[in-house]
């Protein structure tokens, strides 16, 4: 929201009117409250304004945490409330001690009011003061602004796969009660309802000695992946023959390990091109490679690069089994972050595995954004949203369900907020049966950035 400037004073008495210079909506007023009592400062779900009736207040929890950090900061002993499910401000009959309600309202393109006001109690200086350093703090935060979501939380085809198979094995037409959401990490138990039960693999499989452990008196329902499977495949059949199996992928993904344990003697691991010429490796030796699923195939194409300079008779296994999820939802990460003046990781906690994951796809970006990761709004910093006029926010598959929705509606308790979700595809195209690729009249209809992508990817797969 642009700069503002105080213009003119209302007729109550402390009512000062601000006015947006290109909307002319945003108002801070002092009005008299009831008071919450003594060293207390009460948040306001919502408030009346004299001119705009119920204004609401998305950004309270925010701001009620933030004025607490204040507070803390200041070695005061404030008690700060909020009630997000209050009657507004404190009413009552008692005004003895009296109050003053700090607010801030302002009204979007569709006449909706928003904002937000703290009440303390006009004797407590302290206090007052504090909220009024609070209020300027928040008024600067107050801007028209876009939120940019990276759209990483399409399920991938193991997890369709899965999710298929538990549907098939379910006699209650596939209405199935889930322990934890289907992800690629690990399925774990899946009721069925009527005390029956399935035993789901995980996505990127298991091997027959974990296969032995899971059985069990329930049923086993093979949730393995269709590319994966053929990787596990592969790497079988090379080690069969005496090879060894250069792995691409990361140690730090569940996925890369399942796969490093289908022939663990004949496999060694590589997740970047520097690795490649410390690995031990006979210099006789007959070289496969294969792509962990769970590796981004651009940085699995730098490996491979890298393998063939070092193994001119390199093997390994066609293009066709390498996954792109992973590619895909990197490049949308990064293209947010790119966009971004402040790029927010939704998480389930600080150890959420789905934060290494995003910020392993931030580290290409030549101009690094500014990255704070927040399991709840509260973790929302005030004073970094001051200077961002786009936010990005990338969620992990393990973050609280409806956090990118909370995060959306705070966000847009300060300031007009425009909300777009960015995304990247990769699409199959078939060279011999595609009518695009050989007849002119069809080209139209081709995304070339997917044909493109798409004729590389098959070109290098011989």
């Amino acid at each position: 929201m642009p700069e503002t400037v105080r213009v003119s004073s209302v007729a109550t008495t402390n009512d000062h009117l601000y006015v947006d210079r290109m909307h002319r909506t945003l108002v801070s007023r002092t009005t008299a409250a009831t008071t919450p009592g003594r060293g207390s400062v009460a948040i306001l779900p919502w408030f009346e304004d004299a001119d705009r009736g119920r204004v609401a207040c998305p950004a309270a929890l925010v701001l009620a945490e933030d004025l607490r950090r204040l507070a803390r900061r200041a070695g005061l002993s404030t008690t700060v409330t909020f009630d997000p499910d209050g009657a507004g401000p404190p009413g009552g009959a008692d005004q003895s001690d009296g109050a003053e309600m700090f607010s801030t309202s302002y009204v979007d393109r569709r006449g909706t009011a928003a904002g937000f006001a703290a009440i303390v109690a006009d004797s407590d200086q302290v206090n007052v003061d504090l909220v009024r350093q609070a209020q300027a703090r928040w008024f600067a935060a107050l801007r028209s602004r876009r939120l940019l979501l990276a759209d990483i939380s399409a399920p991938c085809l193991g997890v369709l796969h899965a999710a298929s198979a538990v549907g098939a094995a379910a006699e209650n037409d596939g209405e199935v009660r889930m322990d934890q959401p289907m992800d690629c990490t690990g399925l774990g138990r899946v009721d069925l309802g009527d005390g029956r039960g399935v035993f789901v693999t995980p996505v990127f499989g298991i091997g027959p000695e974990e296969r032995a452990l899971a059985e069990f008196d329930e049923e086993i329902v093979d949730g393995t992946c269709p590319l994966v499977a053929k990787v596990r495949r592969d790497i079988a059949a090379y080690a069969a023959r005496g090879d060894t199996v250069v792995l691409i992928g990361s140690v730090d993904d569940a996925a890369t390990r399942a796969l490093a344990e289908v022939a663990p003697s004949r496999t060694v691991l590589a997740s970047a091109a520097t690795d490649i010429p410390s690995l031990t490796i006979a210099a006789n030796a007959r070289i496969s490679f294969v792509v962990s699923s769970a590796w981004p195939v651009e940085r699995a194409m730098a490996v491979v690069a890298a393998l063939r300079r070092r193994f001119p008779a390199l093997c390994g296994h066609h293009f066709d089994v390498l996954c792109d999820t992973a590619s895909e939802r990197a490049q949308a990460i990064a293209a947010v972050a790119d966009a971004s003046d402040l790029m927010l990781i939704g998480a389930r906690d600080a150890q959420d595995d789905g934060i290494r994951v995003i910020r392993d796809a931030l580290a290409a970006q030549a101009d690094a954004t500014a990255v704070h990761v927040v399991t709840s709004p509260e973790d929302l910093d005030v004073a970094a949203l001051a200077d961002a006029t786009t936010i990005g926010l990338a969620a992990t598959p393990n973050a609280a369900p409806g956090l990118s929705a909370l995060l959306s509606r705070v966000l847009g308790g300060l300031g007009p907020l425009t909300v777009r979700r960015r995304s990247m595809s990769t699409a199959d195209i078939s060279i011999e049966n595609d009518e695009s690729l050989h007849d002119p009249a069809h080209a139209p209809q081709i995304d070339l950035g997917v044909a493109v992508q798409a004729a590389a990817k098959a070109s290098t797969a011989f």
